[in-house]
């Protein structure tokens, strides 16, 4: 193989035109609680801008309303289809990024390395917020390498632009933004403070949806507490526990690799652990055999990389506080091969390969194409129960995934038939329900994951509850049930 051919642009532009289209081709079926309610906003129109991702659910509510008017398209789909183009855009970007920098290594492979990944597959092929803000981190690092290697301003003003909308469209990459800054105070502080200025757009912005869309008053107090009302609210939290030591590491490798308690319905639990255990030891030896790894040591030619270096730090670090979140992992394999040269040289990219064609094969196999063809759990089906039962009380084992199908199915947002089980189930509250109550507690098999570790299965009282089978239907797993609720005598 002659590497010059290998990484001309026309074959890195068709390497890069059909893991896309890829992306494109293959959306889940089985998008998460947030996807879900971020295609319902943009779809009618609702909570166009949300504290954590400002910008998000508006560009798509624009996008969907313009594309409305040309053609009927199902906003879930097509949110997805956007991420997936900004998806082999990031991959472009990523793919001249490292031919700026790193002359030794296939940037290629590197690029291939990132778009095989299952981080960065898996919130390609869903409407999550986290592929576009970090397309245009990537254009940000783009400009800033071509400011601190040529000292031109244009690629400065980029950056600074880049920089800004990335943050706009979600509030977790401050803190690439904020090692942008830091990188740039080093190199020259004429430009970190054109960049500082730029910054004040992000406050800007985000004062006039306080003002103008909330309603609030134009003051700090109203800014902070709209910018961490995430946090004030109790949906999010920074901790550290065993569950953050414990989870960190399963995320980070999973943020490479899938690995999740459904694998071992594919396969059969022996002959799962044992494909694992192989495809782990292939991957291992394929990183290490890949580079030679030294002690770092801090070079002002490599500031670039020693800037992207602090970058993964930092997003690992509010990953880990965020009880090993996997979601705030999404742009680590990016900033790993932008950050390599601090720590490794290439010996051979033959074992890079090896670990790029086991990435996409592995991910695709039991990641990218399952999630498109089977329905996991089918909360279509559970949807269509409820409001076809009508006035009745339901308790799904996943209320916010649950909850958001139906606000995405029929546009009622929060439906207070549906109830929290950790709320409500107490014998009391069932013998006093004016209304039936139903619940698929039972429909579904035990797929350990994040959530179950981290919030367990969530029925209290359960020995004072009697279980009726009244409705079953297909998943990907088999059949499942809805049962009644009532009391035991």
């Amino acid at each position: 193989m002659n590497p010059r051919i290998f990484n001309t642009p026309i074959v890195a532009g068709l390497a890069i035109i059909l893991l896309t289209l890829s992306y494109c081709l293959l959306p889940s079926e089985n998008c998460s609680a947030d996807a879900l309610c971020y295609a319902a906003d943009a779809r009618y129109g609702n909570n166009l801008f949300q504290p954590h991702h400002l910008l998000y659910t508006y560009f798509n509510h624009v996008l969907y309303r313009w594309v409305s008017a040309f053609a009927e398209v199902d906003a879930l789909r097509f949110m997805a289809l956007v991420n997936s183009l900004f998806a082999g855009a990031g991959l472009w970007v990523l793919y001249k990024l490292l031919g700026l920098r790193q002359q030794r290594l296939s940037p290629l492979l590197g690029t291939l390395f990132l778009g095989c990944s299952f981080g960065y597959m898996r919130f390609s092929v869903e409407a999550e917020a986290y592929i576009i803000p970090l397309f245009f981190s990537l254009l940000a690092s783009y400009g800033y390498c071509r400011h601190i290697t040529t000292g031109r301003q244009f690629p400065l003003v980029g950056m600074s632009v880049a920089a800004v909308v990335s943050v706009l469209f979600h509030q977790l990459y401050l803190f690439w933004m904020g090692a942008l800054f830091v990188g740039l105070f080093v190199y020259n502080k004429r430009s970190a403070l054109i960049f500082a200025l730029f910054a004040l757009l992000v406050p800007a912005t985000y004062m006039a949806v306080v003002v103008f869309h909330e309603g609030l008053p134009c003051s700090l107090g109203s800014l902070w507490r709209y910018l961490a009302s995430y946090y004030y609210s109790g949906e999010g939290h920074l901790s550290i526990t065993a569950v953050n030591l414990l989870l960190t590491p399963i995320s980070f490798f999973r943020t490479f690799v899938q690995m999740h308690g459904n694998l071992m319905y594919f396969t059969g639990i022996v002959l799962f652990v044992v494909l694992a255990a192989v495809l782990a030891l292939v991957l291992a030896v394929s990183v290490f055999r890949s580079w030679r790894f030294f002690k770092p040591v801090f070079k002002r030619e490599q500031l670039f990389e020693w800037t992207m270096a602090a970058a993964f730090l930092l997003q690992l670090l509010f990953a880990f506080l965020s009880d090993g979140n996997a979601e705030f992992m999404v742009m680590l394999p990016a900033l790993f091969l932008l950050a390599l040269p601090v720590f490794a040289t290439e010996r051979s990219p033959l074992f890079r390969i090896v670990f790029v064609g086991c990435c996409f094969v592995w991910n695709m196999a039991v990641a990218i194409v399952p999630q498109h063809v089977l329905n996991y759990y089918n909360t279509q089906a559970v949807v269509k129960f409820v409001n076809e039962k009508g006035n009745c009380k339901f308790l799904p084992v996943d209320y916010y995934t649950t909850v958001n199908r139906n606000y995405y199915e029929t546009g009622v947002d929060l439906d207070p038939r549906f109830v929290r089980m950790e709320s409500w189930v107490i014998s009391d509250s069932i013998a006093n329900s004016k209304v039936p109550v139903y619940t698929d507690r039972n429909a579904y098999p035990v797929l350990y994951s994040r959530v179950t570790l981290v919030e367990g299965e969530g029925m209290d009282g359960v020995e004072f509850v009697q279980f009726k089978p009244v409705f079953s239907f297909c998943g990907a797993f088999g059949e499942y049930r809805i049962d009644s609720l009532s009391v035991k005598q």
